[in-house]
């Protein structure tokens, strides 16, 4: 799962957890994450929330993750594509 630290891949996060699912939190800073994935471990009672690297603007870093995640896990059975942008937006211009 690729988690934000508030909103919907948090909350996602939580569910999962408390369903008892093995939970792999990918996410650019894992010092962050962990703090996350203690505070899920601590609320929900599940302690198969795990924290891999993945930095979404690195090919090299998803190639990275996803080979980790191939390794140690036998199956993927759901994904969560939790990514946020940021930035500016050019101003788009439509013509006729």
């Amino acid at each position: 799962m690729k988690l934000s630290f508030a909103g919907i891949g948090k909350a996602a996060a939580f569910d999962f957890a408390r369903r008892k699912a093995r939970v792999i939190l990918g996410c650019r800073n894992p010092g962050k994450a962990e703090k996350v994935a203690r505070e899920i471990r601590s609320a929900t009672g599940n302690d198969n929330v795990l924290v891999k690297q993945l930095d979404l603007c690195s090919f090299e870093s998803v190639r990275e993750c996803a080979r980790s995640v191939l390794e140690t896990e036998e199956n993927l059975h759901i994904l969560v594509n939790n990514a946020g942008i940021s930035g500016t937006v050019k101003k788009l211009v439509f013509h006729k």
